[in-house]
């Protein structure tokens, strides 16, 4: 077990509770650890302290690139409302990342995606006994990215973080033949696009039905 935090105090406080190496550092540096050093890797409630989408997608790049080929990388609690008073104005951008970014992202490097929402911890529609319900859980979210056994490591490099907010929604073929775009989630039968193997569907909207921003 390792981890980073940007605050001292609080890698002195996980070295007197938990087996393992803990350093203070950015996130968005991991330069020090080698290559596909962990089989996993996580970021809880990490991204939304970030100030710029940049900054979110550079931290996920590391998070993917110290992980072994067949591992997952664990974004937990992206986007968290009740911290925006907490912040200015221009330290806000890594906020309230949309899930399409996500999909975006995994796109381009070839990863396995599934995004699980909040509501479906918190929604008294999912489990109607709760006796506290979180009025922000739909705008919360974790995402999984799964690196496959041939992911290739020269995608890291070539993914702009900057540029990822203006590229094209990728649009899928599903086993069946069928034309779709997102919202998708991973799929575990896979689907036979040659093409951009990685990003796989279980449920899609066809691109006649479909409304993108």
């Amino acid at each position: 077990v390792a981890g980073v935090d940007v605050a001292q105090n609080l890698i002195r406080i996980a070295r007197t509770r938990v087996a393992g190496s803990f350093c203070a550092a950015s996130a968005t540096d991991l330069s020090f650890v080698s290559d596909e050093a962990f089989d996993h890797s996580l970021a809880f409630a990490v991204l939304l302290y970030l100030s710029r989408p940049e900054e979110a997608c550079a931290a996920a790049k590391e998070l993917v690139r110290i992980v072994k080929k067949g591992g997952t990388v664990f974004l937990g609690q992206i986007n968290d409302p009740e911290m925006a008073g907490f912040k200015p104005p221009e330290q806000q951008g890594a906020m309230a990342l949309p899930l399409l970014y996500w999909y975006k992202f995994a796109y381009q490097l070839g990863l396995e995606v599934e995004v699980r929402t909040a509501e479906e911890v918190y929604s008294k529609r999912v489990f109607p006994d709760l006796t506290h319900y979180d009025l922000h859980a739909a705008l919360r979210y974790n995402v999984y990215l799964r690196k496959p056994l041939s992911f290739e490591p020269s995608r890291l490099q070539g993914l702009q973080c900057g540029a990822i907010r203006s590229l094209e929604a990728p649009g899928r073929v599903t086993e069946d033949g069928s034309q779709c775009v997102l919202p998708f989630r991973y799929c575990k039968g896979g689907c036979k696009d040659g093409n951009s193997p990685g990003v796989f569907l279980d449920a899609c909207t066809p691109l006649s039905e479909a409304t993108l921003a």
